[in-house]
């Protein structure tokens, strides 16, 4: 007896923090992608199955758009490359 599979194909978007380097205002982001931007780091809010572009988070805030993960410090280049 051969089988088969029927399957439908089906996008969750992310579904854990998706990390995205340092936030660029021309890249699109989506729920749970994660920046870094002036010394911190954050989490994108937007509402699933939608993108934002051009809305940066704010610096050591939380916003309706991003979720403050760490806060900015003042390290100093030579700290940072260690």
């Amino acid at each position: 007896m051969e089988t088969e599979n029927n399957y439908q194909e089906t996008d969750l978007g992310n579904v854990s923090l998706n990390p995205r380097d340092e936030y660029d205002p021309d890249t699109s982001y989506e729920y749970l992608d994660t920046v870094s931007y002036q010394g911190g780091s954050y989490m994108c809010l937007a509402e699933l199955g939608t993108t934002i572009t051009g809305l940066a988070p704010e610096p050591g805030r939380n916003t309706e758009f991003w979720q403050m993960l760490t806060l900015p410090g003042g390290l100093t280049p030579e700290y940072v490359a260690m």
